[in-house]
């Protein structure tokens, strides 16, 4: 912003999320205003908002809508779940769950 006026946006991306699975999410065990306060914090954190819901998504994309023709790359994922049935393992991130 210069002058109290905003420049044209620099990147515009979309995000698609698709293929959720029934189990519980592991985020349902954060409280939302930390949810909201991650997403907001940064703006590589925007494809994070499937955090919010009480399922992972198995599949998203991420669509640069500033070039000519767009083309969204697609990621996907096999989860691994804990007895409980929370996500253990997705996406190549492992999570760990310890009392608070």
């Amino acid at each position: 912003m210069s002058g109290g006026v905003f420049s044209p946006a620099i990147t515009k991306l979309a995000y698609d999320y698709s293929n959720y699975d029934a189990k519980l999410s592991p985020f349902t065990l954060i409280p939302t205003a930390y949810k909201i306060s991650r997403l907001l914090s940064t703006e590589i954190n925007d494809v994070e908002s499937w955090i919010l819901s009480p399922n992972s998504p198995k599949r998203f994309s991420i669509t640069d809508l500033t070039l000519p023709i767009p083309v969204p790359t697609v990621f996907s994922t096999d989860y691994n779940y804990d007895p409980q049935t929370y996500m253990t393992k997705g996406y190549g991130i492992n999570y760990i769950y310890k009392p608070l």
